[in-house]
């Protein structure tokens, strides 16, 4: 009712629970939280400071291989040291999910996008 929540991340040597909310449904254009990024490098868990999440638009479409979707647009920003600056942009469709996200870094852009999906 309030959202997306990530419960963890897994990787071949390490587990690291917690509790983080991905995205806030309803939102509006300027809505933000704390988040913290966490990923999977080299088999172990690499977790950056929490940084704040904003919501930056409620209705961008969205072009996948499964299709267009209406999105909430997220976007985080993390200042790492060992990495530099990172810019995170995730696209989240209601009753879809996340149907794909953007990093961008150092003048690199890494994007996901949703294959297929059904509807349960």
């Amino acid at each position: 009712s309030d959202g997306l929540w990530e419960l963890g991340i897994w990787c071949d040597l390490d587990s690291l629970y917690f509790m983080n909310q991905a995205a806030m449904y309803p939102a509006v254009v300027g809505d933000k939280w704390a988040k913290m990024w966490a990923v999977c490098a080299m088999g172990n868990i690499q977790g950056f400071p929490a940084d704040t999440t904003r919501c930056i638009s409620v209705d961008s479409v969205v072009t996948t291989p499964a299709g267009s979707f209406t999105c909430y647009v997220y976007w985080e920003h993390y200042d790492v040291m060992l990495f530099g600056d990172y810019d995170i942009y995730k696209y989240y469709a209601p009753r879809v999910g996340l149907v794909g996200s953007d990093a961008v870094a150092s003048g690199m852009h890494w994007k996901k996008r949703l294959n297929s999906y059904t509807l349960r």
